[in-house]
């Protein structure tokens, strides 16, 4: 079994507003979370982990209502401590129902698509190897999967260290997915990230 865990525990500091809530695509009815989770549910996954921090209660009102399908939401109450409070907090969501790998996706990198998710865990089926990376010439980043014998690497990780630091730890045992673009690794920081990216610019 493959979850795919959604990390939208933080506070949008630079934002100055829960992106999690900002509406996506434009004129539709529902949200960049919103939409994460379709998107993860409409790739192969097995099972969809929401980790939430930040206003966890109005974010899971206003937002998990939207979708179209059932997510298992969990709340991480470490999540001022950094990043990788949330990794762990869905590593072990997702141990308890036996997962065998997860892939993180975060909720602000709306050009995450179902095919490249599909395509992540198709290179770990294939491969063997532990991580799945996606990149684009030299860029690399998000959705990475994990699998189980990495989970102990990823529960040891504090503070704001995030999966890409057991990059360098385990480098023989990475499987990389080549993509002919680099909108996935668009993520929205800011609104006038936020404002461009809906704008098409």
């Amino acid at each position: 079994m493959i979850a795919v865990v959604v990390l939208a525990a933080g506070s949008s500091q630079r934002m100055g507003q829960p992106k999690q809530l900002l509406s996506w695509p434009p004129g539709a009815f529902t949200t960049l979370l919103g939409h994460a989770v379709e998107v993860a549910w409409a790739s192969a996954a097995d099972q969809v982990v929401v980790v939430l921090g930040y206003q966890a209660d109005a974010i899971m009102n206003q937002v998990l209502s939207l979708t179209r399908s059932s997510v298992r939401v969990v709340v991480n109450k470490e999540w001022r401590t950094g990043q990788a409070s949330s990794l762990r907090a869905g590593v072990e969501s997702a141990t308890r129902d036996d997962a065998e790998a997860v892939v993180f996706v975060p909720c602000d990198q709306p050009g995450i698509t179902p095919g490249l998710l599909n395509r992540v865990m198709a290179a770990y089926r294939t491969s063997g190897q532990p991580i799945v990376v996606p990149r684009y010439k030299d860029r690399r980043g998000p959705p990475v999967l994990f699998a189980r014998p990495l989970f102990p690497a990823l529960l040891r990780l504090a503070g704001d260290q995030g999966g890409r630091s057991l990059f360098d730890a385990y480098p023989d045992q990475i499987a990389w997915v080549d993509t002919r673009n680099d909108a996935w690794l668009v993520d929205v920081d800011t609104l006038a990230d936020y404002e461009a990216l809906r704008d098409g610019r």
